[in-house]
């Protein structure tokens, strides 16, 4: 008799395998890039701290995965009350980590170096998470959990109204993006640049990324059938 309950706890767990390496490369290329100023401040180091700006590419590493997790539970959802569901979790797994961290951070800038003076709008924006940059972040790097919030809410109403479409919707979605922002970065450079082209936030590249992740997550289920990928786009239109 075949073990299959053995086997899939077996391919669940090179899975997660994959999944936690990969988790930790893009966290440890994300404290090598927060580490560059303190690398400036050593003259013995000074001189190579340039190339830990390239740690921010663990940024777009958890983009990916990100996309590839949650599209790979999404995708399970079908009626409003799964989908309702799916994103009650993901946002409160965002929320229920953030808070805490962020009052360890109000606190104790507090007490070391006296009361931090903050205007009522930027608390609830921070609180909320409301600010898809850093400098106007309580907490500075929590800018990136404000976009995971906004690609889930995009993969939800796309689960909703999409249907078994969703992967195709998604896929142009992401199609779109790249041509707004190649056009500005071909005919307006600086604009880009500094983040002050129209939709930046909506049309932001990361979406691209979070997209990608969940493409990926779509060709390797299918793998084991050996689906080409132009079939497992296409297919949907027969759903």
């Amino acid at each position: 008799m075949v073990d299959t309950v053995g086997k899939g706890f077996s391919a669940a767990g090179r899975k997660l395998e994959w999944l936690q390496i990969l988790r930790g490369i893009a966290a440890i290329l994300v404290l090598y890039f927060h580490m560059e100023p303190h690398w400036n401040a050593v003259p013995a180091l000074a001189k190579i701290s340039k190339a830990m700006h390239f740690g921010f590419f663990g940024v777009d590493l958890f983009f990916v995965l990100s996309g590839f997790v949650v599209f790979s539970s999404a995708e399970k959802c079908i009626n409003y009350i799964q989908i309702k569901n799916f994103l009650k979790r993901r946002v409160l797994r965002i929320y229920l980590g953030y808070w805490p961290v962020l009052a360890i951070f109000a606190i104790f800038p507090a007490v070391l170096h006296g009361s931090v003076e903050r205007t009522t709008k930027q608390i609830i924006k921070s609180v909320l998470l409301l600010y898809p940059n850093g400098a106007d972040n309580w907490l500075p790097t929590a800018w990136s959990l404000t976009y995971e919030l906004y690609f889930y809410l995009c993969l939800a109403a796309i689960c909703l109204l999409a249907g078994a479409r969703r992967l195709q919707i998604l896929s142009w979605t992401g199609a779109a993006v790249v041509l707004w922002n190649s056009y500005w970065l071909l005919f307006q450079p600086e604009v880009i640049k500094v983040g002050k082209q129209p939709l930046h936030f909506a049309f932001s590249a990361y979406g691209v990324e979070f997209i990608a992740g969940a493409i990926i997550s779509e060709v390797s289920k299918n793998w084991g059938r050996r689906l080409p990928p132009s079939e497992i786009f296409y297919r949907q239109e027969f759903l």
